[in-house]
C-alpha cells in the first residue's frame, strides 16, 4: 500500500502577477486537510489525518507535532495558541511548548471549522452532527447550540468581521446565515 502525502507551498504573492514560490513542506505523510499562517508571517500550521504541524513558512521546519487534528486548525494571534479539531473536540495548545492547555467538548459528530469572534474569547464550531456551537474560551463551556431538523453535516463557519452575522454551509448544499446575539 502507498502512502499519501501531502505537499504545503509557500509562496510570495506581494506582486499577485508574478507569484513565486518561496518554499515547500513535503514532508508531511498523510492528506492535509486545513492550514493557517500566523500574523507574524515567520509560522504556519497544517493539519490532517498525520497530525497537527506547526512550522516555519521560511525553512518549513517543524517546530513541533502534535498527533491529534484533522479538518480545522486556526491561530489565536492575541493568546500565542493555537486551536484545532480532532473528532468531536476542539483543542488550544501553547504556540511555544506545542501542550494543550484546553479541551472543548459537546459536539457528537467530527467539528469540521471553527471561527473566532469577540477578541479571540468565543469559537464558534460546526459539526457532522448538524449543530453549530458558541463556546466562551474563558470559561471552558458551551453557551450556545444552534440545530436545524433539516441540515445535515454542517461543514464550514463563517462570522462577519464585526461578528454580527454568522454564515454556515452544510453538506446538503444549504447556506445558513444567522444572527449573533449576546448569549451570556
Amino acid at each position: 500500500m502507498k502512502l499519501e502525502s501531502s505537499y504545503a507551498f509557500v509562496y510570495d504573492i506581494s506582486d499577485f502577477d508574478a507569484a513565486e514560490e518561496i518554499n515547500r513542506y513535503d514532508k508531511y505523510r498523510g492528506r492535509m486537510f486545513a492550514c493557517d499562517t500566523h500574523s507574524d508571517n515567520m509560522r504556519g500550521v497544517v493539519s490532517g489525518h498525520n497530525g497537527t504541524h506547526v512550522l516555519t513558512l521560511t525553512t518549513c521546519e517543524v517546530l513541533f507535532s502534535i498527533p491529534r487534528g484533522c479538518w480545522w486548525v486556526c491561530f489565536l494571534e492575541l493568546s500565542n495558541r493555537l486551536a484545532y479539531s480532532d473528532g468531536d473536540s476542539v483543542y488550544v495548545c501553547d504556540v511555544q511548548s506545542g501542550v494543550d492547555v484546553l479541551k472543548l467538548k459537546g459536539h457528537n459528530g467530527e467539528v469540521k471549522s471553527g471561527a473566532l469572534v469577540r477578541g479571540e474569547t468565543e469559537i464558534y464550531t460546526s459539526s457532522a452532527d448538524g449543530t453549530v456551537k458558541l463556546f466562551d474560551l474563558e470559561k471552558e463551556e458551551c453557551i450556545y447550540t444552534f440545530f436545524n431538523h433539516r441540515a445535515q453535516q454542517y461543514t464550514k463557519v463563517g462570522v462577519s468581521p464585526c461578528g454580527e452575522k454568522v454564515a454556515v454551509g452544510n453538506e446538503n448544499g444549504m447556506l445558513y446565515v444567522l444572527k449573533s446575539g449576546n448569549y451570556q
